[in-house]
């Protein structure tokens, strides 16, 4: 019978490595800020390599706040993923043969918002 996938002590070790230690911020944290209103926004995710395979998004506002990765043209709209005031999502940039997002697009339904933004690796 032929298995799909790693081996599965690798399959463990790198199961029991993400549990341990979920998010790791890349280097120095590379990373960003975006200041949301009710106009689409977005910020370059600066070092985006292959050793960074996700993003922590924390909303510092009071206010939901909209978001979308893409490229240097992404916009967001309120149909979007909503991270809650006070909330942070971590998100996946890994891809199924797409490019590497390179942007993050912001948007707010009302008021303002502020998007703190960390690249790194680990928890997904």
């Amino acid at each position: 019978m032929s298995s799909v996938g790693p081996a599965n002590s690798e399959l463990e070790a790198r199961q029991s490595w993400t549990s341990r230690y979920p998010f790791e911020p890349y280097g120095s944290g590379l990373g960003a800020s975006l200041a949301c209103t009710t106009s689409s926004g977005r910020v370059a995710l600066v070092g985006t390599t292959a050793e960074v395979n996700c993003a922590l998004i924390c909303n510092t506002g009071t206010v939901w706040a909209f978001v979308l990765l893409g490229n240097s043209s992404v916009v967001a709209t309120t149909s979007c993923m909503a991270i809650p005031p006070g909330a942070c999502a971590l998100i996946s940039l890994t891809t199924q043969g797409q490019a590497i997002p390179t942007h993050l697009s912001g948007i707010t339904a009302s008021g303002t918002a502020t998007l703190q933004i960390t690249l790194g690796y680990g928890g997904n």
